[in-house]
């Protein structure tokens, strides 16, 4: 099912996307959108679970994504 929505997000923007990753990503967080609360609406958007987001970025990495880095100044 995710490659379903994979392939649908490479036809939404208009060109294949090399990262297979990240239209892997960008489908399971619709497809858990559209089983658990259903159709949303063009422009609304809500915070996804955090448990649910970790999971996906383990199962399909980026390797661009680094998560939180904190600064190194400790005094402004």
């Amino acid at each position: 099912a995710t490659k379903a929505a994979a392939h649908m997000f490479s036809m939404m923007s208009g060109e294949e996307v090399p990262d297979t990753n990240k239209s892997r990503r960008y489908g399971a967080y619709r497809l858990f959108i559209a089983s658990s609360i259903g159709h949303l609406g063009k422009g609304i958007r809500i915070r996804l679970p955090s448990c649910f987001v970790r999971a996906v970025r383990d199962r399909w990495p980026s390797p661009n994504y680094t998560g939180f880095a904190s600064s190194e100044l400790t005094d402004i």
